[in-house]
């Protein structure tokens, strides 16, 4: 008996938990739970790196992106509202018209110049140089 109470206090540590989760996602509005875009690809080689974002739907004019030393920041604005007034009662509404900002740290410094960015078929691909000065260098080891 002391070992199913203290197994039932246990279940209600995470009951209460998921209590109080779901008490604060539900001030959230559909469209903010999926503020953020679903995919997100970042590769990384010796040349720097590729970022890939899904954007389904979304105008490349609304699309921002910076660079600044390490960091690739991409904001977007928010979409015009689609088929529809803001008194649109939608059945199902999956894709987000909100705005959002995300930021990518990378592990060397980035040629801001020489970067560029495709948008095509509702995915827009970054491609972010490596600084020349930061690029690994190979070293030749001499004998004597």
């Amino acid at each position: 008996m002391f070992h199913n109470n203290r197994l039932s206090k246990f279940w209600n540590v995470f009951e209460e938990l998921e209590a109080e989760f779901d008490r604060q996602l539900a001030g959230l509005s559909h469209a903010g739970r999926h503020a953020l875009p679903r995919g997100v690809n970042v590769w990384l080689g010796d040349d720097g790196a590729a970022i890939d974002v899904d954007l389904p739907g979304r105008d490349p004019g609304t699309v921002e992106l910076t660079v600044e030393g390490d960091v690739v920041h991409l904001s977007v604005a928010e979409a015009a509202n689609e088929e529809g007034s803001e008194k649109t009662n939608w059945r199902q509404r999956e894709r987000s018209t909100s705005g959002w900002k995300r930021s990518f740290r990378l592990p060397f410094s980035a040629d801001s110049a020489a970067t560029s960015a495709v948008y095509e078929d509702g995915v827009l691909r970054i491609a972010v140089p490596r600084l020349a000065e930061t690029a690994p260098a190979r070293i030749e080891v001499k004998a004597r």
